[in-house]
């Protein structure tokens, strides 16, 4: 079985990038529960982003690089909260950003020599009580790059939440 097989049904190129987030809650004792796995969306600044910093004209590459991921509750219709409004192209950032961290060094990590993970975490005291529906990885000059709706998800003090967003070249 190959991954797009199991991350929904748009057929990867040769040639093509694309990533995939994954949601664990991570509960206190120990238990992992993956809760969420499918493609995002990489909107058109991130592709945009990519060909500059790939160029070679770009006078601040360092800028181009993820600089943060961010969670929001505007990914689904209010009436519909287990149905994602789905992500556009020409998205600039997430439709109600609820929360925004910083990705430092060990915040990633390379399953595969051509695919790079990022990982960050909703702490257990963090956004308790809040239905999060969306995530988007931003660069550190704050351009959004990927951006992803799901079903709300609710967080409590009893988990918190992983985010393990993979981009695959």
């Amino acid at each position: 079985m190959r991954l797009t097989d199991v991350v929904g049904p748009r057929a990867r190129h040769e040639g093509d990038f694309d990533g995939v987030l994954e949601v664990w809650k991570k509960y206190k004792d120990g238990r992992e529960e993956r809760v969420f796995r499918d493609s995002n969306l990489i909107v058109t600044s991130g592709r945009a982003s990519m060909a500059v910093l790939l160029s070679g004209d770009d006078e601040t590459p360092d800028q181009r690089v993820m600089g943060y991921m961010a969670w929001g509750s505007g990914g689904v219709n209010p009436g519909a909260p287990t149905v994602p409004l789905p992500p556009q192209p020409s998205d600039t950032g997430l439709a109600n950003e609820l929360l925004r961290k910083s990705l430092d060094p060990e915040d990633h990590d390379f399953p595969t020599a051509t695919t790079v993970r990022f990982i960050k975490t909703i702490e257990q005291p963090e956004l308790n009580g809040t239905q999060i529906s969306e995530a988007a990885l931003f660069t550190k000059d704050t351009v959004i790059f990927s951006r992803k709706t799901f079903g709300a998800l609710t967080k409590n003090e009893d988990f918190e939440f992983e985010f393990r967003w993979e981009i695959r070249f």
